[in-house]
């Protein structure tokens, strides 16, 4: 499975400067092959979450495509785009945004029921005991910390073993211990032939990766 980016910008309008807009992602491309564990560092501000949005669906960009096996995905109608996104691409976002009224197990299970029928509720079960939230289970969400809440949505974003996994500060708010154990999970993931993109400001995340990235004002460049 194949994520590419051709071209992408993203522009925001300004109320008042010298100039009426800026871009928060301009003239990138960017191609995230099968198997791949790549990093994503850079100042906050520099436009990484922009580009994670726009390359999950989430964002549609002013100018470039995105495309998934060649399928373009900002060509499709919103019922498409949000099937084929639940399909193939886990985007884990800085705020986990899980339903305040369901616990944290069906919460897990939710995104996977919502088009696929039946979620695997076995491999939910094993990721909660892998992140150490599965004691949580019935759980709901105010009763969590902020690192169990993101850990939550990490199981839930790795559930359907996804083909594509954007992750937004996957490990911001965790230890040591638990830090280790996403990334454990998210190299796993890309040795089972996911293609992983993570941002993060966190070393011994960017040092995980087999391929590093850096982001500026907007712009990409290969750290390596």
């Amino acid at each position: 499975m194949l994520l590419a980016a051709e071209n992408l910008s993203k522009r925001y309008l300004r109320k008042s400067a010298q100039s009426n807009f800026f871009y928060a992602v301009q003239e990138l491309s960017l191609s995230l092959d099968e198997g791949s564990f790549t990093a994503l560092t850079g100042r906050s501000g520099s436009g990484k979450t922009t580009l994670l949005c726009m390359l999950s669906g989430l964002l549609k960009p002013d100018e470039g495509r995105v495309t998934l096996d060649g399928k373009d995905l900002y060509a499709l109608c919103d019922r498409e785009l949000s099937l084929f996104r639940n399909r193939a691409i886990a985007f884990i976002p800085q705020k986990a945004n899980l339903v305040p009224s369901l616990n944290v197990l069906e919460n897990i299970l939710l995104p996977a029921s919502l088009y696929k029928g039946a979620a695997d509720a076995k491999r939910a079960q094993e990721l909660m005991e892998a992140l150490d939230i599965a004691p949580l289970q019935s759980a709901r969400p105010f009763e969590l910390s902020g690192g169990e809440t993101r850990r939550a949505a990490i199981a839930r974003a790795l559930l359907a073993k996804p083909g594509i996994i954007l992750a937004d500060e996957p490990t911001g708010d965790l230890d040591d211990e638990n830090t280790k154990t996403v990334l454990t999970l998210l190299a796993q993931a890309a040795g089972d032939g996911a293609a992983v993109l993570m941002v993060t400001h966190d070393p011994l995340a960017s040092a995980a990766a087999q391929r590093r990235l850096v982001m500026n004002a907007g712009r990409l460049t290969d750290e390596d």
